[in-house]
């Protein structure tokens, strides 16, 4: 896994780190990226915690196996890894997820941060205004636009993603206010206005926030 990561990328996840650390009392292990063979799984700490959540030996043997598998399979690239990898993850205890509430509203509000300069920016260039602009948990969508309201949703975990990728959405969703279909003339309009378009597409893509096929 050496797919180089963007300092947008970094950024993000800088971010993310800090709302991890200060705001919801997480344990930062610092950047593992120098790490022999990228090996992105503590066996030693897992193990431990596994064992003092009452696991037996068998089920941590077991658990270390399938993620490995899953994780460090040969050939595999980072965004075919995650997908295999975050559907084997489970956050808390019982059936709630501790700071779920905390880490939602924090991507709520990077949104509405940043959202008025990118509507103010794209308005006057494709010459059209949305309505309503929504920020909402998404489960397979990045963005969706619904042409005869004039409205667009868009997806909370862009927050976790680089600024570029949330201008995409935007200007994405804007444009099937002009023309609702993903035909050529909606290629040609973001081939005009947003030349790197398919580019931040793949960026956008490259490392899902959840293990779902997205879409946008």
């Amino acid at each position: 896994m050496s797919e180089r990561i963007d300092k947008p990328e970094w950024a993000t996840q800088n971010r993310v780190v800090e709302l991890f650390t200060r705001q919801l009392g997480y344990r930062y292990l610092g950047d593992w990226s120098g790490r022999e063979g990228r090996h992105c799984i503590d066996e030693g700490l897992l193990t431990a915690f596994l064992a003092r959540s009452g696991y037996s030996s068998a089920h941590i043997s077991a658990t270390l196996h399938r993620l490995r598998t899953e994780a460090l399979r040969h050939g595999r690239t980072l965004y075919a890894a995650n997908q295999a990898v975050y559907p084997l993850l489970r956050y808390g205890e019982g059936g709630g997820r501790p700071g779920e509430e905390v880490l939602d509203g924090w991507c709520r509000q990077e949104l509405r941060d940043a959202l008025p300069a990118l509507l103010d920016k794209w308005e006057p260039l494709l010459k059209v205004k949305a309505r309503r602009v929504f920020v909402q948990r998404m489960k397979t969508r990045w963005g969706r636009c619904t042409p005869a309201s004039a409205c667009i949703r868009l997806n909370t975990d862009l927050a976790k993603k680089p600024p570029e990728c949330l201008e995409y959405i935007v200007v994405h969703e804007r444009v099937q206010l002009l023309e609702p279909t993903h035909n050529e003339r909606f290629a040609a309009l973001l081939d005009l206005h947003l030349p790197r378009w398919q580019h931040l597409r793949k960026q956008l893509n490259r490392l899902p926030v959840r293990h779902e096929g997205w879409e946008c």
